[in-house]
C-alpha cells in the first residue's frame, strides 16, 4: 500500500466477487487510486487501522444490517455503510437494495467527476441514453456490457431513439462497435485483401489459444468473430476452476479479456469483431474465406490456412410463434448479471444439465421464485453435487415434461405463461416473469455446408474420425479440405470444457505448421516470418 495513493476499500464475502470487482476499479480509475478488499465488517476495520490518516475516500460495502442478506444473494454490493466507523475523509454513499450495476457505474460516474475527474476514463466516456428503448433492446446493451466489462453512465433522457455515446460520438451499439471506440482492439492497418498466413473463424478460447501460438510461429493471423470475443466461456455463471494456472478459479469474463490481452500482443495477429464469416472456397493453393461486416459489406479474405473454431448457438425451443418473444421475457442463456434484474420475480429454467442447474441457483440465491421444466431427469446430464444442491435450494422441480407454448400479454407482448405437458399431470401451466432456455447448443457451422467439409449432426469431422483418417500422415484437426482444420466445440466428439478447447488451439497450430511445411506453396505471396522462412527452403531445397 502507497502512502501518496488514495485508497478505496471493498467489502464483500465473495472471494472471487472481491477480486473481479477490485480489478474492474482499478480499470476505471486507471491506477490513480489503490483498492483494498475485506471479506467482513472486522477485516475492514483492520485494514483502515492500517491505511495511512486521510487516505480512504470511499468505501463500497453492503450495509451492516443488511451483509447477511448479500452474502445470501452473493450480488453487487450496496455502496458505503458504516457511516459512524469511516473516518471523515471519505465519502459515504448509499444506494437501494438490491442495488443494480448501474448504481455501481453511476457512482463512480459521479463521483470521479466530481472529485478526481482526470482519474476516471472510461465510467464517463461511455454514455446511454435510453429514449424509448424498449426493455428487451435495454436488457440486451446490459448483457453486452457485461460480456465485456464495460462501464457506463445511463440517461433516463427524453429522446426519440436509443443511443450509445463514447466519449461524446454516436456509435452502433454492438460489441464491434463499442470495442473499437473505446480502443478496446487495436485498429487493423492491414487491408481486407491482406494475404494471410491463418484465418480463425471465432474468438472464444479455442480461437484465442491458437492466434497466440500463431503468432509466436511467425504467421499473419487474422481473427474473425460475430459476437462478442472471448466465447461461451465468457458467460460461464459460476467461476472457471478446471483450467491450470487459477487453483481458486477465474470468472469467465476476466479470462475472456486475458485471452484477447494476449492474443493481441503479437504484431502479427489482428481481430476483428463484428465480422460473420459467410462461406468458405477451397481453391489450389489458397483459401477464400468470404465474410460480412455488421454494416452489410461483404468481401472475401485469402489464406493459406483456416482454422474453425466458431463455438456453439443456444439451442432453441422447438415450439412455434416464440421469436417475437426473446428479450421480452424469454432469454437463451443466463449471465450473472441478470440475477439482479430477476430479484423478487418468478423465473422458469427449462434445461436439465449443468448449465440449467447453476441458473437456477443463481436467481434463487438473488430472491427469484424460480421452477425447473426439465425434459428428462435432473440425474440424466446434471452432475450429482450440483444435483443435490439445486434439490435442495429449489422447491419447484418438474422433471419429463415437455414445454408445449408459450403465452403473451395482448398489451405488452411480453412472457407471462409457460405451458407444458407430461404423461403424469397432462397439461399445466405455469405464470412466469422470465424464462431462460438453457439446452444445450448447436454448432456454428450451417454457412460450412456448401463448402464440402464433412460433417455429421452439423459437427465438423476431423483426423482420426475421417475415413482412411488413421494413416501416419494424418494431422491432428484436419479436415477433409486441404489446409481447413477445426476445433473446441464445432468438433464431432468435443468435451466442452476450457481447458481441452485451449488445448485443441495449441495442438491445431502445430499441425499447421507442419501443413505448410509439406505444401510451401500456399504461402506463395505472404508477407509474414513464416513466409519468408518458406521462400528460404524453396531456394535452399530444405523442407
Amino acid at each position: 500500500m502507497s502512502d501518496s495513493k488514495p485508497e478505496i476499500l471493498l467489502i464483500h464475502p465473495d472471494p472471487h466477487f472481491r477480486r473481479d470487482l477490485a480489478k474492474q476499479i482499478e480499470s476505471w480509475c486507471v491506477g490513480a487510486f489503490g483498492v483494498v478488499t475485506a471479506a467482513n465488517a472486522g477485516d475492514a476495520m483492520a485494514a483502515m487501522n492500517d491505511m495511512p490518516k486521510g487516505s480512504l475516500e470511499l468505501v463500497i460495502s453492503a450495509r451492516i444490517e443488511h451483509l447477511d442478506l448479500i452474502m445470501a444473494k452473493r450480488g453487487w454490493a450496496a455502496l458505503a455503510m458504516m457511516s459512524n466507523e469511516v473516518p471523515d475523509t471519505a465519502e459515504v454513499f448509499t444506494l437501494p437494495l438490491p442495488p443494480s450495476r448501474e448504481d455501481l457505474e453511476d457512482l463512480f460516474a459521479c463521483w470521479g467527476s466530481a472529485r478526481r475527474s482526470e482519474a476516471f476514463a472510461v465510467p464517463r466516456a461511455v454514455t446511454v441514453h435510453r429514449g424509448t428503448a424498449s426493455t428487451a433492446q435495454i436488457r440486451a446493451l446490459k448483457r453486452l456490457f457485461f460480456l465485456n466489462a464495460i462501464t457506463c453512465k445511463w440517461e433516463a433522457d427524453g429522446g426519440e431513439e436509443l443511443a450509445v455515446m463514447v466519449d461524446g460520438r454516436t456509435v452502433r451499439p454492438s460489441p464491434a462497435s463499442i470495442l473499437d471506440a473505446l480502443g478496446r482492439i487495436p485498429k487493423v492497418d492491414r487491408p481486407p485483401d491482406f494475404p494471410y498466413d491463418l484465418v480463425i473463424v471465432g474468438a472464444g478460447p479455442s480461437g484465442l489459444s491458437a492466434a497466440v501460438c500463431a503468432g509466436a510461429a511467425g504467421f499473419s493471423t487474422l481473427v474473425i468473430e460475430n459476437d462478442s470475443p472471448g466465447g461461451k466461456a465468457a458467460t460461464s455463471i459460476n467461476p472457471i476452476k478446471n483450467y491450470l494456472g487459477f487453483p481458486d478459479g477465474i470468472s469467465g469474463v476476466t479470462l475472456s479479456q486475458l485471452a484477447v490481452q494476449h492474443a493481441l500482443q503479437s504484431p502479427l495477429v489482428d481481430l476483428r469483431p463484428g465480422i460473420r464469416a459467410t462461406s468458405l472456397q477451397v481453391g489450389n493453393p489458397r483459401i477464400d474465406v468470404h465474410v460480412e461486416t455488421e454494416e452489410g459489406t461483404s468481401y472475401a479474405v485469402s489464406a493459406a490456412t483456416v482454422l474453425l473454431a466458431g463455438g456453439q448457438d443456444p439451442r432453441r425451443l422447438e415450439i412455434m410463434n416464440h421469436e417475437g418473444l426473446i428479450g421480452r421475457g424469454l432469454h437463451y442463456g443466463a449471465l450473472k448479471c441478470d440475477q439482479l434484474e430477476e430479484g423478487g420475480r418468478r423465473v422458469a429454467v427449462i434445461g436439465g444439465g449443468d448449465s440449467a442447474g447453476q441458473a437456477a441457483l443463481l436467481f434463487e440465491s438473488g430472491g427469484s421464485d424460480v421452477t425447473i421444466l426439465s425434459r428428462g431427469e435432473l440425474s440424466d446430464k446434471m452432475s450429482a453435487d450440483l444435483r443435490a444442491d439445486v434439490i435442495q435450494e429449489v422447491g419447484d422441480i418438474h422433471e419429463k415434461c415437455d414445454v408445449i407454448c408459450l403465452e403473451a400479454d395482448k398489451d405488452t407482448g411480453a412472457l407471462t405463461e409457460i405451458y407444458t405437458w407430461d404423461e403424469r399431470h397432462g397439461l399445466e401451466r405455469f405464470k412466469v416473469d422470465s424464462c431462460y432456455v438453457m439446452i444445450g447448443g448447436v454448432p456454428c457451422t450451417a454457412w460450412l455446408r456448401p463448402s464440402g467439409v464433412k460433417m455429421k449432426s452439423d459437427y465438423v469431422i476431423t483426423d482420426a474420425r475421417l475415413r482412411g483418417g488413421r494413416g501416419r500422415d494424418t494431422l491432428m484437426f484436419a479436415t477433409n479440405r486441404p489446409g481447413v482444420f477445426a476445433v473446441g466445440d464445432i468438433r464431432i466428439g468435443s468435451a466442452r470444457r476450457v481447458g481441452q478447447a485451449v488445448g485443441q488451439g495449441v495442438a491445431a497450430v502445430a499441425s499447421i505448421e507442419k501443413y505448410v511445411r509439406r505444401n510451401p506453396a500456399v504461402l506463395e505471396g505472404g508477407q509474414s516470418p513464416a513466409a519468408d522462412m518458406a521462400r528460404i527452403r524453396s531456394i535452399s531445397g530444405t523442407n
